[in-house]
Parts: structure tokens; sequence; C-alpha cells
């Protein structure tokens, strides 16, 4: 069972200033000790746990050879030491894929403009909900196994939105804050994101629609985040639609965790989420995403190896 995050509180300029820092404020290093546990409870932990942030053993020697990598190789921009642990778990030790994603997670924010700051996270998803309204349905946390649910309506992905330069640049910066939504902190990196997709009424009548060149990009793209995939489930999805992700596994390790065909809700995501109306269910959307969002950031500033 789903819950949603607290209540959504407008962030604090100072907040926000401060979670803009980054790294560079934090001067004082943390030490094995603080970051690592070696005796996990056996229930999940809540969303607000201070232990979220801490690793195992391996995951912090796994972190601290890839800052070590990373530092080493002048070609790299300097990266933060969560992002750089967020790698190293997500490949769990492999030290050549970690280095391959540092240099694919650059090239993306080169490409696209990510500046990768709060203020502008919360620009980018804007635009993101202006460009595609109603693609974002919900952000919630299930308390049962730690995991951070999305859920999403692909059939408002629009072909229009891949036409132009700028459209494009905004959909993906969009799509790479959105999957910071779902990574606020080293347990939901660890346990990996849960997304429930909408499928119903995509057909290769409608040709405003994503077609199978554009979701291959699209899933192109998106493996270059580091994420872990807990499940993905496609909802009323058609053969269609199953055939067309099939394809696309092939080239995207994380969809292999997919459910197709569901139907839980007995009814379409939208009308399950989108309540009481479009309008509001959006901007209660928007602001369950920056206040996780300002937690990522909260968390980039304060850790360290």
């Amino acid at each position: 069972m789903m819950e949603p995050l607290a209540a959504a509180e407008e962030v604090e300029v100072e907040e926000e200033a401060a979670a803009d820092a980054g790294e560079g404020n934090e001067e004082e290093e943390r030490g094995e000790r603080d970051v690592v546990r070696l005796e996990w409870p056996e229930e999940p932990l809540s969303q607000y746990d201070s232990r979220r942030m801490e690793l195992t053993r391996d995951e912090y020697q796994w972190a601290v050879s890839l800052k070590e990598a990373v530092q080493s190789d002048p070609e790299l921009d300097v990266i933060s030491d969560f992002m750089l642990t967020q790698i190293a778990v997500v490949e769990e030790g492999n030290m050549e894929s970690a280095m391959d994603r540092v240099y694919k997670l650059q090239h993306y924010r080169q490409e696209y403009d990510v500046l990768d700051s709060f203020s502008e996270s919360k620009r980018r998803l804007r635009e993101l909900m202006k460009l595609m309204p109603g693609h974002i349905l919900y952000l919630g946390f299930s308390p049962q196994d730690s995991n951070y649910m999305l859920a999403l309506d692909f059939t408002k992905v629009k072909a229009s939105a891949f036409t132009s330069i700028d459209a494009t640049k905004s959909y993906f910066a969009g799509l790479y804050y959105l999957h910071h939504t779902i990574n606020p902190d080293m347990a939901a990196v660890r346990h990996g994101a849960i997304f429930l997709t909408e499928w119903e009424g995509y057909a290769w009548k409608r040709p405003q629609l994503i077609d199978l060149k554009i979701m291959k990009r699209c899933a192109m793209e998106v493996r270059n985040y580091p994420f872990s995939l807990h499940v993905c489930k496609l909802y009323h999805s058609g053969v269609l639609v199953n055939t067309m992700v099939s394809a696309v596994r092939r080239c995207c390790p994380p969809l292999k965790k997919v459910e197709m065909g569901c139907d839980d809700f007995g009814d379409r995501l939208d009308k399950i989420f989108m309540v009481p109306n479009e309008e509001e269910a959006t901007e209660r959307c928007y602001q369950l995403m920056v206040q996780s969002l300002h937690r990522r950031y909260e968390n980039e500033r304060t850790f360290r190896l």
C-alpha cells in the first residue's frame, strides 16, 4: 500500500540557498565511522530516518575507490560524494561500469544543460510538466519496503516534444531531476524505485504519440542516470506496447524488471491519482517532488565520504 509523501511545505529561501550551495559549503570530512553501518534493522526505514544515508562497508569502499579514480582523471568534472556513492551502489562495485557511467552522466548533463542545483531542478520539472501535461501523475513512498514510487501516463508523452532542440533539452533535463525525486537518499538508491505506467489508448493510428524510435532514445538516455529499478508495471498495455517494450528492454537492462498488462486498480491511473481534478493534482504532485528534491540536495550538501 503506497502512501503519499508528507504534506509538502513552502521551502524557505535560506533552505534553498543551502541546498544550492552543494558540497562546497562543508569543509569537514566525515570518516568511515560516520557513514558505515554494520548491522541493519529488520524493519524498513521510514522516509525521514537519518539511517537512510548510511552505507554498508562494501558500499563505502566502492564509493571511496570510485572517488579516487574520478579525482585522478583530468577530463572529469567535480562530482558530489552523494552522486559518486549513488553510482557505486548501483554498479555494486564494478569499477569499469561505474567509470563508464560517470563519463556518460557528464555527457548527459552537458548535452542537456543540466546544472544540478535545487533551484534549477524546480524550474526544469515545472517546464516538463507544462511540456507534457498529465504525464507525471503521482510521487509516493512505500513504508513496507522503503521504495519510492512514481506514476506516469505515457499516452501523454507527445512526439512533438522532440521536434525542437529546446523542447528536447527541456524533456531530458526534466527527466534527470525526475529521477532525483525517487533517489533522495542512499536507502532509496539501494532498494530501487517502483514505476507505475499507464498505456491505455496507445495506438499506431495516433501518430502524435511517441513511436518505437523515440522510445528507444528515451530508454538509452535514461540508462545514463544511475538508478535501481525495483519493478516497472505497465497498466493496460496491449500487444503493440508489449512488443515495443520488449524491443527496448534488450538495450536497457533496468527494464528487465517489467510486468505487462497490469490492472491492479481496475481503472486508468489518471482516474486514481488525478483527483479532484488535473490542475490541483498536478500542483500537489509538483510540491511533493519539490519536497523530495529539497531532501536530495540537503543530503548532497551534508554527505561526505
